[in-house]
């Protein structure tokens, strides 16, 4: 009797986008999804049943008892549409689908407020570290100033390549920080049919009055924006990027931008070639594939004087650069650290990450 297939989602979103695929060279590159087609075939010849759709063709009344779901995110303005993705997703776990990576790893996706959050809980205490604090509204930061030291490494929650990260060498300069992240206007469906329908009113009674009509209404002023205050680590002219795919490791230098402490977005790239160099960084790699569980993740690793830390992760929507350029692939073999060289096919890899992930689920 022939055995039953393992029943894979792939959901795109409504332009099929699947996940960033760079097409190039190193040197230049643009982006575009991975091939959906081809994760089929490839997932197909592992003996998977595969159904490739799009969120809003998604049936959530069905039964997805035992469906494996493997899905796409977004860093859209506002994250409203990957708020959308959410809900699909909510939807199906609500219908016995299994996610991959899980829901909460979604969620932590440009959210470092929810990283943090999760990273406290590791158990191995090398990934708690940097300390940090979070706060979602200005008037919570008084309660977490007693337990910050200087300088301190300001982030928006969301964002990527270093774009809303900041330093602050004192009190007075976090609360500048802070302040300035935090604060936005923000409009509402209601206030937005306010603005329209009473646009000429609104004109003509500040021409009359000369000044602005139902302005805080309309455009209410905020302060409420998540951000992390982290525990700066001295030292540091880089980080590494390390890309893990289920037992392989991507290593990539990233040195810090000229007179900067960030080197996220710096462009100044190169792959290690010195196993000695990055053992400390692929063990630490290690123990935080081994804590988080997942069969791929990006991982951000600083190396100091005093130390290697995890300074932030994501499991879904993560820059394949490292992979798809590397000559080489890191693994522990035997105990100890070696070296596979090569090039690397991005949906090969992502394949057999999942397959082999959800083999050691049965």
């Amino acid at each position: 009797m022939e055995k039953a297939r393992k029943k894979l989602l792939i959901i795109t979103t409504w332009s099929g986008f699947f996940a960033t695929k760079l097409v190039g060279t190193a040197a230049e590159n643009t982006r575009t999804t991975m091939d959906t087609s081809r994760l089929k075939e490839l997932f197909e010849k592992e003996g998977f049943q595969v159904t490739v759709t799009d969120i809003a063709r998604l049936d959530t009344g069905a039964d997805y008892t035992g469906v494996l779901a493997v899905y796409c995110s977004s860093e859209d303005n506002g994250a409203f549409y990957r708020g959308y993705i959410g809900d699909a997703l909510v939807a199906l776990m609500e219908r016995g689908a299994v996610l991959i990576p899980s829901y909460q790893w979604f969620r932590a996706h440009s959210n470092k407020v929810l990283q943090e959050m999760l990273r406290r809980s590791f158990k191995d205490e090398r990934l708690r570290a940097p300390s940090s604090h979070w706060i979602g509204d200005l008037k919570e930061l008084d309660s977490v100033l007693p337990g910050i030291s200087y300088p301190a490494v300001v982030k928006l929650s969301g964002g990527s390549g270093s774009r809303g990260v900041a330093m602050a060498g004192s009190e007075a300069e976090l609360r500048e920080l802070a302040a300035k992240m935090m604060d936005h206007h923000y409009r509402d469906y209601e206030d937005t049919l306010y603005l329209e329908s009473g646009l000429m009113a609104k004109r003509i009674l500040r021409r009359v009055t000369g000044r602005r009509v139902g302005e805080e209404t309309i455009l209410p002023h905020m302060e409420t924006n998540k951000v992390i205050i982290q525990e700066f680590i001295p030292g540091l002219s880089g980080d590494y990027k390390v890309l893990y795919f289920l037992g392989r490791y991507y290593c990539l230098s990233r040195k810090n931008r000229d007179d900067d402490f960030r080197a996220s977005g710096s462009g100044r790239f190169s792959y290690p070639e010195d196993l000695d160099e990055i053992t400390g960084v692929l063990d630490l790699a290690e123990a935080a594939a081994a804590e988080i569980g997942m069969p791929m993740m990006s991982l951000d690793i600083g190396k100091s004087p005093e130390g290697v830390f995890l300074i932030e992760f994501q499991c879904v929507f993560f820059g394949p650069y490292t992979l798809q350029f590397a000559p080489f692939y890191c693994s522990r073999e035997n105990g100890a650290w070696t070296k596979t060289e090569g090039s690397f096919d991005l949906e090969e890899e992502y394949v057999r990450a999942v397959s082999g992930y959800v083999e050691s689920l049965r």
